[in-house]
């Protein structure tokens, strides 16, 4: 007899899963893999000189590691809290704000 199949991944899981593809995209360079992390008000914004300055800003600071994820989800909305650590700015906490759309999305709209 099968085993059944594993339950789907929770909603703190999938949180997580984005922000280290979000890392990994930043540490990689790989802009396409980046915007496609970020919600679609978001990802209007990153053109012309904010995608130039994020991409200074990843030379300028190197790579980023983070080293925990601690997510809180509240309905199609989360906050993730994390520990960063950064080859040229150090360690920090940092939070960043989620959208579900479409699977979980960095949406930081201000």
């Amino acid at each position: 007899m099968a085993a059944p199949p594993p339950p789907p991944p929770s909603d703190e899981d999938q949180v997580r899963e984005t922000i280290l593809a979000y890392q990994d995209a930043y540490n990689t360079q790989n802009w396409d893999a980046y915007t496609e992390l970020l919600c679609t008000a978001m990802r209007a914004k990153f053109v012309g000189s904010v995608m130039d300055a994020l991409k200074k800003g990843r030379h300028d600071t190197g790579l980023t590691q983070v080293n925990a994820v601690r997510p809180t989800v509240t309905g199609d909305t989360a906050v993730a809290e994390m520990d960063v650590e950064n080859e040229t700015t150090g360690t920090s906490t940092v939070q960043l704000p989620l959208k579900r759309e479409d699977g979980w999305k960095i949406c930081v709209t201000r």
